[in-house]
């Protein structure tokens, strides 16, 4: 829901939006230029080939793909509810990414890099910022007013 309330006021301001992208790196502004860049490729699942594996071996096939249950494995309990993944900056992505191009790289030139992305990503972590998730118990609210006054006009039902 807050990714979707994102895309929507970015749409409202005009924010150039791109679809089934992947950033592999950031450039810093190169001298004279105050926009940094994004290397932008197609984004293709995992980036790993799982080419000649059988369809019946799905258990090899998980393992290349590196399909994982609990998006939180690297995560540290710190109290109760309280979960944090702790990163450092990844100076290779800060600096441009991998030195190799492709015919299908984009370059993005921004002022403000604003990141709405899912739990599977990677920028986060390769940017350096620490997430944390708040995990609460379910609960149902409910509030009943008991006092009635019988002679107030505003409290008699219609």
């Amino acid at each position: 829901e807050l990714q979707l309330t994102f895309l929507k006021t970015a749409l409202l301001y005009g924010v150039k939006v791109l679809y089934a992208k992947e950033l592999i790196g950031l450039k810093p502004p190169e001298e004279g230029n105050k926009k940094w860049q994004g290397r932008v490729v197609p984004y293709v699942k995992q980036r790993i080939q799982a080419e000649g594996l059988k369809r019946e071996d799905e258990e090899a096939r998980s393992v290349v793909e590196d399909v994982k249950k609990d998006k939180t494995d690297t995560y540290i309990r710190t109290t109760k509810c309280n979960l944090i993944e702790s990163t450092s900056v990844d100076d290779v992505f800060i600096n441009g990414g991998a030195a190799y191009t492709t015919e299908d790289e984009i370059r993005v030139r921004f002022y403000h890099y604003i990141i709405a992305e899912g739990e599977w990503s990677s920028t986060t972590r390769k940017c350096g910022f620490d997430k944390s998730i708040d995990k609460f118990g379910k609960a149902i609210g409910l509030i009943v007013n008991m006092t009635y006054d019988k002679s107030d006009p505003a409290q008699i039902g219609r």
